[in-house]
């Protein structure tokens, strides 16, 4: 029983935490996405960009999201800028984030299951304090 009142605040903030930032089905930042491959030199950037203290909100949202999915992309829509796709596979929520400037702003979020196929190559992890670090 307690397990199940444990899982119960976690979905509460989770929700809390979409709903505070924009949430909804919204449409997606990305259609077309263009890789570099896993360890290029832009996404390698975009992760560093991610890590910076001035990202700690956006971190704090993939926090509460448990996330267990991290992609990161740079988007042909919005050339030179880096694009966060965070998932957790079990809640079925996701939350995108997009490069602007020197801080990230989320820019999506809704349901796992409806998120373009290009934005989910898993290719990166995130810790329990919303780090992310690329996958090999």
């Amino acid at each position: 029983m307690a397990g199940s009142a444990g899982a119960l605040v976690v979905i509460a903030i989770v929700l809390v935490v979409l709903l505070a930032s924009g949430g909804g089905t919204g449409a997606r930042a990305s259609k077309e996405i263009h890789r570099e491959g896993d360890s290029g030199p832009n996404l390698g950037r975009c992760v560093d960009l991610w890590n910076r203290p001035a990202n700690a909100a956006a971190r704090s949202s993939v926090s509460a999201l448990i996330a267990d999915f991290v992609s990161v992309t740079t988007s042909d829509l919005y050339p030179g800028k880096c694009l966060i796709t965070a998932a957790n596979s079990q809640l079925n929520l996701s939350a995108q984030f997009l490069e602007n400037g020197a801080e990230y702003q989320q820019v999506a979020s809704g349901e796992t299951t409806t998120l373009p196929v290009s934005v989910t190559g898993w290719n990166a992890a995130s810790d329990e304090k919303g780090y992310i670090l690329l996958g090999d």
